[in-house]
């Protein structure tokens, strides 16, 4: 962790590699918000799961991205290799794109 006056950095070098910021993000996004469908989060010990339209326009708002719904279409491709989380994105994409219009 690094910290200079109000910004704070978390800088994880495990899954270093070249790639697209916009891909990075979106990577960071499913770790961190925790994008997965509800019984899944249920198995992990969320209960009751977390609002993640919330969570997600939160974590895009806090990276400053100028075009928030930009990050959709790279969660997308994220997920496009993990069938059932693939499947559940595509359902709560109208939930996550509504949350980062409005705010």
């Amino acid at each position: 962790m690094y910290r200079q006056g109000s910004h704070v950095a978390f800088i994880d070098w495990d899954a270093a590699q070249p790639i697209e910021p916009l891909i990075d993000l979106a990577l960071a996004a499913c770790r961190f918000v925790l994008l997965a469908p509800p019984h899944l989060l249920a198995e992990a010990g969320f209960d009751p799961p977390p609002d993640l339209p919330i969570r997600l326009r939160i974590f895009v708002a806090a990276y400053g991205l100028p075009n928030r719904e930009a990050i959709l279409p790279a969660l997308q491709v994220c997920m496009k290799d993990e069938p059932e989380l693939f499947r559940w994105l595509a359902e709560a994409m109208p939930d996550l794109a509504g949350a980062l219009r409005h705010f």
